[in-house]
């Protein structure tokens, strides 16, 4: 059987059709690279010199390990900024269990409000960054479930501190979030918490969730040792009309009628005034 006879192609023409077939079908498009979402960024004031730093680094390192030296610190909120908490009459003469709980129970964190200036400054500042985030993200701040009892999240918004709760809005994000952190109580056992509160903030985007998380513990509770050296000492001035001025240089009170516009008794000196131990 004869052999077909094979046709030659010049190789100059095998190369200008393979371009010509590249010129009419185009090249082969890339496909488009997504870009990453912005991680979440929670700040507080690790290092403790009394500003959270969104500018620099200076509050990253170690921000979810508390440890003495470094690690920010939060208040028990237990004071009344706001002077409403009113004693009844007689609540300082009363030997009742009844009469501390009331009292205890009174204090600036027993609601959900900043009461003002000196209120705010009892709050741990918390702070996240301006972050460039898409139009549909979200973030959550949130305190794990078993601490969450003991503390509270305040956010800033149309320029007040209130109660944070849902989720924070893209805006809000890109605007960046001032937040505070309130504590609700002192530590009175550390079997059931220690103190510590970890702050978790989850930001989702582009379908992607990214968090951040910083630790805090609360600030200790110190009493003021009477055996401690003295560091100064002081004499009472002139006496007041209505006040006698101690014998011995050195004022103690007992409170008579309570607080309130209620002034206190002074019960030591040579001869104690009527109603205290040893007066008439």
């Amino acid at each position: 059987m004869p052999e077909t006879p094979r046709t030659c192609v010049p190789r100059r023409a095998a190369v200008v059709t393979v371009d010509l077939l590249v010129a009419a079908t185009g090249p082969t498009a890339a496909a488009p690279q997504q870009e990453s979402p912005p991680a979440a960024d929670l700040r507080a004031d690790v290092n403790r010199d009394g500003r959270v730093d969104v500018a620099g680094a200076s509050d990253e390192a170690g921000e979810e390990v508390w440890r003495p030296g470094r690690g920010a610190v939060f208040l028990a909120n237990l004071d009344d900024d706001s002077r409403r908490c009113r004693m009844r009459p007689g609540d300082l003469d009363r030997l009742d269990p009844a009469v501390d709980e009331r009292l205890a129970a009174c204090n600036a964190a027993a609601d959900e409000k900043v009461d003002g200036a000196r209120d705010e400054a009892d709050l741990a500042p918390l702070r996240i960054p301006p972050t460039a985030v898409g139009a549909d993200a979200s973030g959550r701040v949130a305190v794990d479930a078993a601490r969450a009892p003991y503390v509270r999240l305040f956010v800033r918004r149309d320029g007040e501190l209130r109660a944070l709760r849902g989720p924070l809005t893209a805006r809000e994000l890109r605007a960046g979030v001032e937040l505070a952190l309130e504590g609700r109580d002192i530590v009175r056992d550390p079997r059931p918490w220690d103190g510590e509160v970890s702050v978790t903030l989850t930001v989702t985007d582009r379908g992607r969730a990214t968090s951040d998380r910083v630790r805090l513990k609360a600030a200790p509770v110190l009493f003021q040792n009477d055996l401690s050296a003295p560091s100064g000492s002081s004499r009472p001035g002139r006496a007041r009309a209505g006040v006698s001025r101690p014998a011995h240089g050195a004022w103690a009170t007992r409170t008579g009628r309570g607080s309130g516009g209620r002034s206190p008794r002074r019960c030591f000196g040579r001869r104690p005034p009527r109603g205290c131990p040893g007066g008439m």
